[in-house]
Order: C-alpha cells, then structure tokens, then sequence
C-alpha cells in the first residue's frame, strides 16, 4: 500500500519524504536526479567506457559509483571534489548511492584518471546516444559557437590564442 509520503519504490524499499526527522538534507533535488538515472541509466552506460586500472583487491568505491557521485555533485551545484568534506553524512546522498560517499581524493583521482582516449570515447558515445534519440528527425542542424574563458597563472590545460591575445580555456559549445 502506498503511503502519502512515498515518492517511489526501489525494488520493494519504499521511498519517503519525512517533515518531522532529526536527519535533514538540503538537497531534495537529488531524489529526482536517482529517479532519472533509474529511468534512462545513462551513468550506468557511461560508466562502462571509464578506464579502470585499479587494483582489484584495493577497490571500495566502482567506476559507476564514482561517476553518479560526482555528476550528481556537480548538478547540485558542488563543483570542487573538496565538497564532499561537507556532504560526508547527508543522509539523502548516502542513501541515493546506497552507502558512503567516496572521499574527496578518490574523487580527485577518479577526474584525474581519464586521459585523452578515455574523453574522446566518452564524447563519441555522448554524441552517438543523442544523435541516436533524433532518429526519427529527417533534418538535424548542429551549431558550433566557441567562447573565451581567461585563465590567469599556470592553470591546467590553459593555452594561449592568438586572435583574444590571452591564455585562455577556448570551449565549444554544441546546439
């Protein structure tokens, strides 16, 4: 029977808002975010082309974990890894991930681990998924439009370009 405070169920665990409980979250967001996922499963399919060349006997945390951790994070607006210091006991990110959070250098080493192969596989599948879902499109127009974002100091992956005269991420944006 479904009670007036039950969201979804998972599998035969029902999910439920609670007003009056001691354990509070700032991010009811995320309950929507895990229903996404649970409905399109793109990190779960996304999560299959990382990289992982850890040691078996020493992994806690799977790609798929890392990856959900991290793209929720950033959708709610905690951009740095360092941010998982803060979200260590939210009691609705443990139970939307189903256990503890990764720590903020697993996090860090997790982004660190993709290298040049890794992200252009990545963005072949992202663009083969969404190319994929216009199937039924007779005509598909795709604009490219790049933008400047200086960069000051030694920032990673920051180049300099001659026509904005500054070093500078130069970011292409698809629509």
């Amino acid at each position: 029977m479904r009670n007036k405070n039950t969201l979804f169920y998972r599998g035969r665990k029902s999910v439920e808002l609670n007003f009056s409980s001691s354990e509070i979250s700032s991010d009811g967001s995320l309950i929507m975010l895990e229903k996404l996922e649970r409905d399109h499963r793109l990190i779960h399919y996304y999560s299959k082309l990382l990289p992982d060349t850890r040691d078996s006997r020493f992994i806690i945390y799977t790609r798929e974990h890392q990856l959900k951790q991290r793209v929720y994070m950033i959708m709610l607006g905690y951009e740095d890894a360092n941010d998982v210091n803060h979200l260590q006991n939210d009691p609705l990110f443990k139970d939307v991930l189903q256990g503890d959070l990764a720590s903020q250098p697993t996090i860090s080493r997790f982004e660190n681990s993709f290298d040049k192969q890794a992200v252009f596989k990545f963005c072949y599948a992202w663009l083969y998924k969404y190319v994929s879902s216009l199937s039924d499109r007779k005509k598909i127009v795709i604009d490219v439009d790049s933008t400047d974002d200086p960069t000051h100091g030694s920032q990673q992956l920051s180049m300099f370009n001659g026509y904005y005269g500054q070093f500078m991420y130069n970011e292409l944006f698809f629509s």
